[in-house]
This record gives C-alpha cells, structure tokens and sequence, in this order.
C-alpha cells in the first residue's frame, strides 16, 4: 500500500542516487531515494515562489533563518539575512518576532543612493534635516494620549542646541506620563513630486536607564497646507514609537517608520514636519540627544 510522504522543504542535493538495473529489485527504497528529495525540492522551490499576501506575512515568519527566501506579491523576492541590521521598508524588513536581522528585498541595492549630483533624483535618496535646528519656540509638554502636533506650543523644558545636534536637559517624571515635544521644518529636504518614504531619528538617551521609560519617543510625521493650516498625519497608524529593548534602548540607535498616507511630496501646496517627543514618566531620565534625521524619499 503506498505510503503518504510529506516534503521537507530542502534543496535539491548537487546528485541523486539512481536505481540500477539486476542490483535493485525495484524495491520502494531503490525509488524512494529519488523522490524524496525531489519532492523536497519541489516543495523548497514552491515555498521560494508561492506569493505571501502582504509584507505583514512575510514579518510575520517566526525565527526566520538565514538565507531563506520568500516571495511577497506585489514586492517581488526576499531573502532573510542574519547580518543585516538596519534598512528602510519596503526594501528591509524586520521580523515581527525580532529575530536578529531583516529580510531584504532583491531591489534593495538599488534603492539606497545618495542624494549628490544633480540632474534627475536617483530610485530613492536619503537627505538629512539639521538637528540642532527645530522651530523656534516649537517646544511644548504633552500628555501621552495627546497628538503633539496640534496642541498648544507652551514653553517648556530647557534644550541644549548644538551644531547639528539636540538635548533634552530635563524631563517630566513620575507616573502622568507627560513628555517635551519639539517640530522641525523638513519641508527644505524634500523633493517636489517625489513619495515620502519615511523620516528616521537618530537618538541617544541617558545610558543609566535601569527601566524603560513609561514614555517612549515618538514621532509624527505632518504635512500642513499652506493657506489653511489644516495638518494631516502621513502614517495611517499614528505616530512611529521607539519599541526597543532596554539594553538596545540606551545606546545610540534610529527609530522612525514608514510613510503611507499623503506622502506624495507637493511643495506647492504643503509644508512638512517632524514632531518628536521626549520620553517621559516613570523611569524617564534627563539629557536625551537628537543627533540626526534623515527623509528618504523616491519615485514610488
């Protein structure tokens, strides 16, 4: 009676192991040593090219391992690489269940240029944003469950501005959760015409945390009309927050996220922004610094 096998999804061997005329007496085995890795084969083959539904199935792969590819629709071919550490959706993806690394996407190496030259814009260009430049006056203390961008501009927090940098000398502590908002024009960075793909903040926080901040930085990313002042989010899921870990937490590191919504750059009509918010509550601690930001944009 035949036997079910279910395919392990492996790559074919560099040779198979044939059956030989007068030495195998066509026992299952003689044959089953062909087949089986081929329908592993198959099977490793169709999990490369069968199409996940959206970028959140791919992240959604428990401990990816490296090497292994997957192919999203609409996205083309991903292959997960331990070594790689930081990138920008849609082109480096993180797994949903951090595993260290990111699945990197075939085009990806053509989708992080510099913005030099002149001419017409590369597939995508970073441009950075001074740091040590936010609004003047553009700083305000806010409750967690406030957008930062549309409250009331109240003078707040001491910042020590420097050359090309920025940081928080204080904080507000304690369990009501509030924390110090500055806004930075980016409006200067951008490409007319071109899609914002996201703003990413540079940050190193006091490394003394034993905890982490009941506040964790955020950041909205706005556009703002020009005639009417009306304000608009450029990511349908809020403000981007700083989910790292303690230990990643107090070192040096970037957080932002993508763009999504309105994010097809109109000079003519908009004004642009980053709203950043300090951290703030319980285990919050003074002398955060900003110490760069960067928009990455691109034909879409």
């Amino acid at each position: 009676m035949p036997t079910p096998y279910a395919p392990v999804p492996t790559r074919l061997p560099a040779s198979l192991t044939l059956p030989q005329d007068l030495i195998d007496q066509r026992t299952a085995a003689s044959v089953n040593q062909v087949f089986q890795p081929l329908g592993d084969g198959v099977e490793f083959d169709s999990l490369r090219l069968d199409q996940l539904a959206s970028l959140t199935a791919l992240k959604a792969i428990l401990v990816p391992t490296n090497g292994l590819v997957r192919n999203v629709v609409g996205y083309g071919i991903y292959v997960f690489l331990t070594a790689a550490t930081y990138g920008q959706e849609p082109y480096f993806c993180a797994a949903t269940d951090l595993t260290p690394g990111r699945w990197v996407s075939e085009h990806a190496y053509s989708r992080v240029s510099s913005a030099t030259g002149s001419g017409a814009s590369p597939p995508s260009v970073y441009r950075t944003v001074n740091a040590g430049r936010p609004l003047p006056g553009a700083s305000a203390v806010v409750t967690i469950t406030s957008n930062p961008a549309l409250s009331t501009v109240i003078p707040s927090a001491a910042l020590l501005v420097g050359r090309g940098f920025l940081q928080f000398l204080t904080v507000v502590t304690g369990s009501g959760a509030s924390g110090t908002h500055v806004v930075y024009d980016i409006t200067d960075a951008l490409i007319d015409k071109c899609t914002l793909f996201s703003v990413d903040v540079t940050i190193t926080p006091n490394a003394a945390h034993v905890g982490l901040p009941q506040l964790m930085p955020t950041g909205y990313i706005m556009r703002t009309h020009a005639l009417t002042g009306v304000a608009a989010n450029l990511r349908s899921g809020g403000p981007f927050v700083d989910t790292s870990l303690l230990a990643a937490y107090n070192v040096l590191h970037e957080i932002g996220g993508p763009c999504d919504q309105n994010n097809l750059i109109d000079l003519s009509l908009y004004n642009y922004s980053l709203v950043f918010t300090n951290e703030g509550g319980t285990n919050s601690l003074a002398n955060m610094m900003i110490n760069g930001i960067r928009c990455w944009m691109g034909d879409a």
